[in-house]
């Protein structure tokens, strides 16, 4: 019985640890989809928000992460949704604003004030609504 018990958690284990090494693969192969013009422009974006809102070493790292996935989310409506500029205007007003709110909590109060200031002076955002 007490083999019987230790085999199959061994097999748990081992099945458990497929899993994980699968998932991870996974993730790794998304990660690789991205492009490298799409981590040039969020490195570009990275730098210049960071140029005026004075980030820490680590709020860099988190926010250059935010804007590669904002981009390659944005790029991805925008072929998706090409047919249908409506639904891609939602959908791309939606990214924006989940994109916005993730920064908030990234950011310190006045460095979310100084980003805004940046944003108001742009002139791609200076007619969007909040």
């Amino acid at each position: 019985m007490k083999k019987a018990l230790l085999i199959s958690c061994i097999v748990v284990g081992l099945q458990g640890a497929t899993l994980l090494n699968a998932a991870a693969q996974s993730e790794l192969s998304v990660g690789n989809e991205i492009s490298s013009n799409t981590r040039n422009r969020a490195a570009n974006l990275t730098r210049a928000i960071a140029g005026r809102v004075h980030l820490d070493e680590g709020q860099y790292v988190r926010l250059k992460d935010l804007n590669t996935r904002f981009i390659a989310e944005m790029d991805d409506l925008q072929i998706r949704f090409a047919a249908d500029p409506a639904i891609l205007d939602e959908q791309l007003l939606n990214a924006q604003h989940l994109y916005d709110k993730e920064l908030a909590m990234l950011l310190r109060p006045k460095q979310l004030l100084a980003y805004q200031q940046m944003r108001s002076g742009m002139t791609a955002y200076s007619d969007m609504p909040r």
